[in-house]
């Protein structure tokens, strides 16, 4: 998506200020566009305003303000859709935090509503803005390791458990972003298993498989709940393996891996090989999905993450939660 000049780009409320609101706050600062700031907490708006700029307002007013000309809504999930929708409404264009809406009907009336008043609506899976993961998908398009055959996601961490979010819909969307990003369609089978510890029925750690056309698959690996941070994408190919793990610095991120097979009477010896570091752009993955947003807006370009590609993850969650259920039965 082309550059476009900052001074011709929105000015932009943020909605909700809080635990992940407070860093669009600094990005849109520092990009040079944040006009306001609304949260119920009037401290943190305040300390905000101080810290970054941006004026304290109420939602309403954010609405009826005509030099405010999109939003950005980073509260929690279950609001997400009515704040959109009233967004959209008031003819705002409006990036929305994962999940993009709590269910895949909600999200197509939120993209079709976006169509109809020729606004941006982008959901915030950020991963897919991040320069390793971009790299790796440009190489499985090229053909690095041949064709792609499974993929592993694995997403564990002693994180912050939600209240009002299992851990499948609180990390699933970033994985399952990228998954479909590089099978390039969504999968025939989802089959889902989960545990819940701290509440019943809200899982705590889950896995699900996800099987494609073509002999391909994918398995992605949650959990809030793990003393050990995991936040790594392995994608095996015919003729080789991208690990992409964002847990490491940026010299070490992005590997290459091309195994070999040795054979004997007996059996075949696998051979890991010299992995090799595959060297990407340092940048915050953040102020890229920003500036992506903006561009979009002025542009009329279609974001990597509109509400077709938000409604795709969100089909694949519906579908892990509906296996769940039905103690993992495909769906």
């Amino acid at each position: 998506m082309a550059e476009m000049s900052p001074d011709h780009w929105p000015r932009v409320a943020v909605i909700g200020c809080g635990y992940w609101g407070k860093n669009l706050v600094r990005n849109f600062a520092e990009l040079g566009v944040l006009a306001g700031l609304v949260d119920h907490r009037p401290e943190l708006t305040r300390s905000l305003s101080q810290r970054h700029g941006g004026t304290a307002m109420d939602f309403a007013d954010v609405l009826a303000n005509p030099q405010i000309e999109a939003l950005a809504v980073v509260t929690p999930g279950p609001s997400h859709f009515e704040l959109a929708r009233q967004g959209l409404e008031a003819g705002k264009h409006v990036y929305v935090e994962k999940p993009l809406a709590m269910s895949s009907a909600e999200v197509r009336i939120l993209d079709d509503l976006a169509k109809r008043q020729r606004r941006t609506l982008m959901g915030g899976h950020i991963l897919r803005y991040h320069s390793a993961f971009e790299t790796l998908l440009a190489m499985t398009e090229a053909g690095e390791v041949g064709p792609v055959r499974h993929i592993v996601s694995e997403r564990l961490n002693l994180g912050k458990i939600l209240i009002d979010e299992d851990v499948i819909w609180s990390l699933a969307p970033h994985d399952l972003s990228m998954i479909l990003a590089v099978m390039k369609t969504e999968p025939d089978a989802v089959i889902c298993h989960g545990d819940a510890f701290l509440r019943t029925g809200v899982s705590d750690m889950a896995t699900l498989r996800l099987v494609f056309s073509g002999h391909r698959s994918a398995q992605v690996r949650l959990s809030w709940m793990s003393p050990v941070k995991q936040h790594r994408l392995t994608v095996t190919g015919e003729a080789g393996v991208i690990v992409f793990d964002d847990t490491r610095g940026w010299s070490e991120k992005l590997t290459l891996h091309r195994p070999a097979l040795d054979w004997d009477d007996a059996a075949v010896q696998p051979a890991p090989g010299q992995p090799q570091a595959v060297m990407v752009a340092e940048s915050e993955p953040l102020k890229a999905e920003c500036r992506h947003f903006l561009n979009a807006t002025r542009s009329g370009a279609t974001p990597l993450t509109d509400g077709k590609e938000s409604h795709a993850v969100i089909s694949v969650i519906e579908r892990a939660q509906a296996s769940l259920q039905a103690n993992g039965a495909a769906r």
